[in-house]
This record gives C-alpha cells, structure tokens and sequence, in this order.
C-alpha cells in the first residue's frame, strides 16, 4: 500500500506498515522538514516515510516490497547506497 498528501509546503509519501514494536532509522533531519523514515522488524524493512524527498520512495516502495534487510545505522547512515541495499535484496 502506498499513500501521500500535500500539506501545506509538505510531500508526505507512506508506504508498507509500522510494526507494533518498530526500529525507526531516520535519514535526514526532521525539525527541515526533509526526511526519511524506514520502520524496521529486527532488520526487515516494513515501511518507509518521505516528508519533502519524493524521489527517495521509489528506492524505498522496492526495499518495503522486497522484505530487505538492513541495520538502522545503515540506513540513517548517508554514506550507505539504498540502491545498494536494494541489490543485495535481489
């Protein structure tokens, strides 16, 4: 599933589902209003968030539909490649 709105100066984009008891990795800096949110299950990745950063969901909508894993250093980390990740995810 994948939802977004418009609000005010705000592209929310949403994909997957937050689990109970979620790891959140943050890429970005939430108080610009321009970031990304992974919602993790141990390593799985279960859903992504975008404020502001649009172009991030494509790379996030394809790690959420192919379960990848990954550490939430790794993702917050802005010197680890998504598409990487998306390629060890196969």
């Amino acid at each position: 599933m994948w939802y977004w709105s418009d609000q005010f100066d705000l592209n929310i984009q949403f994909c997957g589902q937050i689990p109970v008891e979620a790891d959140i990795a943050i890429r970005g800096e939430m108080d610009s209003n321009t970031f990304v949110a992974f919602f993790l299950a141990g390593e799985a990745i279960e859903g992504v968030l975008t404020v502001n950063r649009a172009p991030d969901m494509g790379v996030g909508k394809r790690l959420v539909e192919r379960r990848a894993r990954a550490s939430a250093a790794s993702l917050a980390d802005v010197g680890v490649s998504w598409r990487g990740l998306l390629k060890q995810a196969g």
